[in-house]
């Protein structure tokens, strides 16, 4: 199993980080990031995602993250999600 996190989403995002950019600023900037065959299972098992404090309009394909039952989402600007049995925090 191959663990999901920041150094993953860097090596396999379609930006390389600049080394005056600060890890937010970087992260803020990734537009596509590429995890075909990398043996990711462990976000199959996500319960609970927060995405709070962003700019996020739109959010799709949530029935992918099959055990996901809480999206914590403040502060963004999200219109309409579609999940069966998720509790949407939406501040």
């Amino acid at each position: 199993m191959v663990r999901l996190t920041l150094d993953l989403i860097a090596k396999h995002s379609n930006l390389k980080l600049r080394k005056e950019e600060t890890i937010s600023q970087y992260l803020k900037k990734i537009t596509h990031v590429n995890f075909s065959d990398k043996n990711i299972d462990a976000i199959k098992s996500l319960s609970i995602l927060n995405i709070s404090n962003n700019n996020i309009d739109d959010i799709r394909d949530l029935e992918i993250l099959e055990n996901l039952n809480q999206l914590i989402a403040v502060d963004n600007q999200l219109q309409h999600v579609k999940k069966e049995n998720l509790f949407v925090e939406n501040g």
